[in-house]
C-alpha cells in the first residue's frame, strides 16, 4: 500500500467500508485484519469514529457496527424505494379500515418528508394530503422519529428556532423535551391541531434495522372525523401495524 492511500481519511475510509460489508458486526481484530492495520491503530481510529457516532459498538458484544450519525446520512441521501414497495400493502389495509390518510416519513436532515402516502378513493369527503417536508416540533412523524434519535442530535434539532403554527403548537423546549419522553416511553406520538387548524395525526416509530429509527408510520385527517374512532382503536392499529411492517423489513434484508 502506498503512502498516498494510507492517509489517515483513507484508514479511516477502510475501516466504514469493513464494517459496513459485515453483515450483523465486526470486531476489533477483524477490522484491523481487512482494513490492513495494526490491532492498536485500528482500536484508536474505532474509538474515533464511534465517538461521532459513524461506528457503535452492539449492546453486550464486541462487534462494531456502523452507527446512528452515518445511517442518518444514508437515510437521507439513499432512494427509499424497497421501503415503498414493502410499505404499501400495509398502508392500504389502514386505509380500507379507518379512511383516512396514511403515509410513511422519513429523516431529512432537521426536517422529515413524506416518503409515501395512501389516501382512499371513490369518496367525495375531503381528505388531508401531507405536505413533502414537515418540522419536526410540531408533526407525530416528527416527533415519533426525533425522540428516538440521540442525545445530540436532539439538542441540535431543538436549538433551532420554532414556528408557532397554530395556538397548540409547542415551541417550548422544556415541554417538547417531556413530549420527546413520553413518546419513547409509550411508542406513539400525537399531534393534534399543531401544524394545521382542524387537523389530528397520530404516528409510530419504525425501527426498520431493528435498532434506529429513521422512518415513521403516520395517519393524518380532520379532528372532528377521526375522533368518532376511538383513539386507542385507531392508536393500536398503528402501533401493530408499525410493529409489523419492521419486522417485514428484518426479513427482507435478512
Amino acid at each position: 500500500m502506498n503512502a498516498k492511500s494510507d492517509k489517515p481519511l483513507s484508514r479511516y475510509a477502510r475501516i466504514l467500508e469493513t464494517v459496513g460489508a459485515a453483515n450483523g458486526g465486526i470486531t476489533l481484530s477483524n477490522i484491523a485484519r481487512a482494513a490492513g492495520l495494526q490491532v492498536g491503530t485500528a482500536h484508536r481510529l474505532v474509538n474515533s469514529l464511534r465517538d461521532v457516532g459513524l461506528l457503535e459498538q452492539v449492546d453486550g458484544s464486541r462487534s462494531y457496527v456502523l452507527g446512528p450519525r452515518l445511517l442518518r446520512l444514508l437515510h437521507v441521501v439513499a432512494l427509499p424505494s424497497a421501503v415503498v414497495a414493502m410499505a404499501r400493502p400495509f398502508l392500504r389495509e389502514l386505509v380500507a379500515e379507518f379512511g383516512e390518510t396514511v403515509f410513511i416519513a422519513r429523516l431529512a436532515g432537521s426536517v422529515v418528508e413524506t416518503v409515501t402516502l395512501e389516501q382512499p378513493m371513490g369518496d367525495f369527503r375531503s381528505y388531508i394530503h401531507p405536505g413533502r417536508e414537515w418540522p419536526m416540533h410540531a408533526t407525530a412523524t416528527g416527533k415519533a422519529i426525533l425522540a428516538f434519535q440521540d442525545a445530540e442530535f436532539i439538542d441540535r434539532v431543538l436549538a433551532q428556532p420554532r414556528v408557532r403554527f397554530t395556538e397548540n403548537t409547542c415551541v417550548d423546549e422544556a415541554a417538547l423535551r417531556r413530549q420527546l419522553t413520553e413518546v419513547r416511553e409509550s411508542g406513539f406520538a400525537i399531534c393534534d391541531n399543531e401544524m394545521d387548524v382542524g387537523a389530528l395525526s397520530y404516528a409510530c416509530p419504525l425501527k426498520l434495522d431493528g435498532r434506529h429509527v429513521f422512518y415513521a408510520l403516520g395517519i393524518v385527517g380532520f379532528a372532528d372525523r377521526m375522533r368518532q374512532v376511538p383513539a386507542e382503536t385507531m392508536r393500536g392499529a398503528i402501533a401493530r401495524t408499525a410493529e409489523l411492517m419492521s419486522a417485514r423489513a428484518l426479513e427482507i434484508a435478512a
